[in-house]
């Protein structure tokens, strides 16, 4: 009976710290409702935002509808430029960053994928967007030496459109794609695709890759 007991207590020790400490510290989880054009609720999102080993803030959102059912997923990102002059070290940034007291900036790389309807059909669209910030808050922009975005439109896994733009000395680049075939439904998989170029003198390029699922 005791080694049964012991049994019972080690295995409870084991599962109760993976329950509990599933989520980092860090991690930011939030929902909303959603709607569609005609407001009218469609269902909610889950979203959470967390920072990876390499230093950018991923954000992630579920989409359900209104059983329950996931839908769809869309992946962002945002970082602090990384000074080539710092360490490379980005679990030791926020101790570098205090000390640091100039503009540091932030970047920002979004996809939003979603059905167009026009004269009694759908159409696929992608709208891939870099937006550079001069904080956080993201509500001044900050101009930089290059920005560049290029999204895909997917439907059913195949490429249906690609649009680009590119800009130097610019806070912003955003492309929007649309797919070459239209549809009588939306009963299909639609995703966008985006890669962005984030560059500017003294600080680390910054390459990343979102996506939207609809």
């Amino acid at each position: 009976m005791k080694k049964k007991l012991v049994l019972l207590v080690v295995i409870f020790a084991l599962i109760i710290p993976q329950s509990i400490f599933a989520g980092s510290s860090d991690e930011k989880i939030k929902t909303k409702i959603r709607y569609d054009k005609a407001g009218q609720k469609i269902g909610e999102s889950k979203i959470s935002t967390k920072k990876n080993k390499d230093g950018e803030e991923v954000t992630i959102e579920e989409k359900f509808d209104n059983n329950g059912n996931k839908t769809g997923q869309r992946i962002s990102k945002s970082r602090e430029p990384i000074s080539l002059n710092q360490t490379q070290d980005v679990s030791l940034k926020a101790e570098v960053d205090v000390e640091d007291d100039g503009v540091k900036g932030w970047w920002v790389a979004t996809t939003t994928a979603r059905w167009d309807y026009w004269a009694g059909d759908y159409s696929g669209t992608s709208t891939g967007s870099s937006k550079s910030y001069e904080n956080s808050f993201e509500e001044v922009y900050q101009a930089i030496d290059l920005i560049f975005v290029k999204t895909q439109v997917l439907v059913d896994g195949t490429i249906l459109g690609s649009r680009q733009d590119s800009n130097t000395n610019a806070s912003t680049a955003t492309a929007l794609a649309k797919s070459s075939k239209n549809y009588f439904t939306t009963f299909h998989d639609l995703e966008g695709i985006t890669s962005h170029k984030f560059e500017d003198d003294g600080f680390q390029d910054w390459y990343p890759t979102t996506n939207d699922i609809e």
